[in-house]
């Protein structure tokens, strides 16, 4: 918030502007003043009495960052955006960015003041394509953690992997940044960015609250990765039982052998019996 200053009067009171930035940074050359220009702001609102809201001042101890990072998109009028290489690579930056992005297609009238600190060229697919090789490390590291259950993975990885690793939100950076007008941090002119703030609090009123963001869920597992098999006890095999006749064969009971019996001989003496009155009749008969 702006310096305490009871003769001035304030410019934007309760509709505070937002800083999405990355800070200072000397792990590259290229990155050790990639914010100075965000001082050189702050310095001209404390002295114009312009309210504004910035992480390092407004998150306190104990507080929930990405609470802070969707309030930017979501709850804010105004955000200054200060994009960078370093900015590009962070997952903060980016989970900020994301919200800033989606907030902005549903309500269009944000006013986004943007400033390119660094020298980059979005429009190179070489630089694209150097953007898009880190962030797919980074899914390859979130995905070795998820395999071997290394750690817990904190708040800005699952937020990656739910924003699908920024893969498309790089390959559409300069397709977002060429259609609005943004200064150059190496060339801004201060007196020029302050009279548009200016502008726009004095001549637009103040619009009705954006409402707030889904919350965050913890994702389901990455798709597409190897999880480690799971051993179970095979269930025994069923007999194979016949449906098509009423009364199926049992497998289990054995079949019973069969008893043959042979027809009995007839006795000898009926025949003897049979040939007597045979020849008797026949004697008759002469």
């Amino acid at each position: 918030m702006a310096n305490d200053n009871s003769n001035v009067r304030c410019l934007n009171k309760g509709r505070p502007v937002y800083f999405s930035y990355a800070r200072n940074s000397s792990k590259k050359p290229e990155w050790e003043h990639i914010s100075d220009c965000v001082d050189k702001v702050l310095e001209l609102f404390d002295a114009q009495n312009i309210e504004y809201r910035l992480d390092k001042k407004d998150i306190g101890t104990g507080d929930k960052i990405s609470a802070f990072e969707e309030e930017i998109g979501w709850k804010s009028e105004m955000v200054v955006l200060v994009f960078s290489d370093k900015y590009f690579r962070s997952m903060h930056c980016m989970y900020e960015f994301t919200q800033i992005r989606n907030a902005y297609k549903q309500f269009p009238n944000k006013k986004m003041m943007c400033i390119k600190s660094g020298d980059f060229d979005l429009s190179d697919p070489d630089y694209i394509m150097d953007l898009d090789d880190f962030w797919r490390a980074q899914k390859q590291k979130y995905e070795k953690i998820e395999f071997h259950r290394l750690r817990e993975h904190s708040g800005v990885e699952k937020a990656a992997y739910q924003n699908g690793f920024y893969f498309e939100d790089i390959r559409n950076l300069y397709t977002f940044f060429s259609a609005i007008n943004y200064q150059n941090a190496s060339s801004i002119n201060y007196d020029t960015f302050l009279g548009d703030i200016a502008k726009y609090f004095t001549t637009t009123p103040k619009p009705l609250p954006t409402p707030r963001p889904p919350q965050f869920v913890n994702p389901e597992p990455a798709k597409n990765m190897f999880t480690p098999p799971q051993y179970v006890n095979p269930e025994p095999a069923k007999p194979i039982v016949n449906t098509s006749y009423q009364q199926p064969y049992a497998v289990s009971q054995p079949r019973q052998a069969a008893v043959v019996t042979k027809p009995k001989k007839k006795s000898r003496w009926k025949t003897v019996i049979f040939i007597i009155v045979l020849l008797c009749l026949l004697a008759m008969c002469l």
